[in-house]
């Protein structure tokens, strides 16, 4: 995993507009709720001064993606016992926790999670159509791998993809970014 503390904002949930127009969530509780009643899919929690994951309230099966972006965890089995059972989640941001740096078998808690196909701005092994899209849409509002002109997986672990077949169904792909991995680029040598 990198160190390089990158994120790119998560997808606006409907009627986030309306809410930005009131005052934004500024607890921890307040975003918690905010997330709940945008659908319960989209948690972004950072820079909240988040220690521990056990104070929170429990985070509904629905949740696809969870920024803890920039907090104080230091507890893997936090992330293990509360982020794991999650079964839909796709994404998630741990950068800027100490807990990334200091867990020796970080990548093995992750790889335990079912679904997650982003953790900390990275593809992991099963990164699919899911995180092409997350990716595509913030950069150019692609809706589907066809659609897709343009990608920007630069410095994304490309390289931890199970399979490059998902860049065939990216029939309108013009201009792909993977530049940033040199384990790929040594193995062409």
């Amino acid at each position: 995993m990198t160190d390089e503390l990158e994120k790119l904002d998560l997808p606006e949930q409907p009627n986030q507009e309306e809410e930005k127009k009131e005052a934004a969530p500024r607890t921890v509780e307040e975003k918690f709720l905010s997330a709940i009643n945008n659908g319960g899919v989209v948690f972004d929690l950072d820079n909240s001064d988040i220690t521990s994951l056990t104070n929170l309230p429990k985070f509904p099966e629905t949740t696809e993606q969870i920024s803890l972006f920039g907090n104080g965890l230091e507890n893997p089995n936090d992330i293990a016992e509360i982020m794991v059972p999650l079964p839909n989640l796709r994404a998630l941001w741990l950068n800027g926790n100490p807990v990334v740096d200091t867990c020796s078998n970080f990548s093995m808690i992750a790889s335990t999670m079912p679904t997650l196909e982003i953790l900390n701005s990275q593809l992991t092994n099963k990164a699919g159509e899911w995180a092409m899209l997350f990716y595509a849409k913030e950069q150019t509002g692609a809706t589907s791998l066809e659609t897709v002109d343009r990608l920007d997986l630069s410095g994304k672990g490309v390289l931890f993809m199970p399979s490059a077949e998902i860049f065939g169904r990216m029939t309108n792909l013009k201009k792909l970014d993977i530049s940033n991995h040199p384990e790929f680029f040594m193995t062409l040598l």
